[in-house]
């Protein structure tokens, strides 16, 4: 997938992630509803990591997809668009 994009925008992208700021300190203040997702075979930001961010976040919700990668939105848009889906149904107003 990488390899179809332009240079520049892979440069750039490198270049604003290795500059942003690191935020991991004040996980704990998020108050919304949050959908921590990971893959079963992510090996950049493996389960015990996901874990450990859904403990930090009050009330947030982890999905762990089964035969996914790092980019379960990519390699498994069906069942991450499912886990989404299923977060937004739990925040409609009843009726």
């Amino acid at each position: 997938m990488a390899a179809g994009n332009d240079q520049r925008g892979l440069i750039g992208a490198l270049l604003a992630m290795a500059a942003r700021t690191d935020t991991t300190g004040i996980i704990e203040q998020i108050d919304l509803p949050t959908l921590v997702v990971v893959g079963a075979e992510d090996t950049l930001t493996p389960l015990n990591l996901a874990c450990e961010l859904d403990a930090r976040i009050d009330g947030s919700r982890l999905v762990m997809i089964p035969a996914a990668g790092h980019l379960p939105s990519l390699g498994t848009p069906e069942e991450f668009g499912t886990a989404v889906e299923t977060l937004l149904e739990g925040l409609a107003a009843p009726s």
